[in-house]
């Protein structure tokens, strides 16, 4: 492979590469990501999430009130913690991808599940449905359009 260095020495000297920066060396070297929420009843939340949702419980530690919870995903789960100042997420929201969100939808409202409005569709690109767990916290299905 040939040496590029100087070749993007003088690009960046020129301008030419002033507007593309060098990504920084990745601080996280274990490939995985865990999303943590505050919940206010831990055990509330947990039924929810295995109940409502349909997501597995990977394991619950009552001593610490925290549950981490699987997404389906390699390497991506949900941390439920308990905290009495739990607030919900404010503009932070879980988006789950789902096959069919008609379908989708209707398993969660029968399972009791209040959507924030109608599923809205972006032609041609996706289609959206959102609802809040028991503390607040936003969660999204996701669907193809199909248009």
């Amino acid at each position: 492979m040939p040496n590029l260095k100087p070749i993007v020495a003088l690009l960046t000297l020129t301008g030419v590469l002033a507007a593309v920066p060098t990504p920084a060396e990745p601080v996280t070297d274990q490939r995985t990501l865990l999303v943590q929420l505050a919940v206010t009843d831990l055990d509330r939340s947990v039924a929810f999430y295995r109940d409502v949702v349909g997501l597995e419980i990977e394991s619950v530690n009552e001593a610490i009130k925290w549950a981490r919870v699987k997404t389906g995903i390699p390497s991506v789960t949900i941390g439920l913690g308990e905290s009495p100042e739990a607030k919900g997420s404010g503009t932070v929201s879980l988006n789950f991808g789902v096959r069919n969100i008609e379908h989708a939808r209707a398993t969660l409202e029968a399972r009791g599940v209040e959507f924030l409005g109608p599923t809205i569709t972006i032609p041609g690109v996706v289609k959206l449905a959102d609802f809040l767990d028991p503390d607040g916290n936003k969660i999204r299905i996701a669907g193809h359009s199909g248009e």
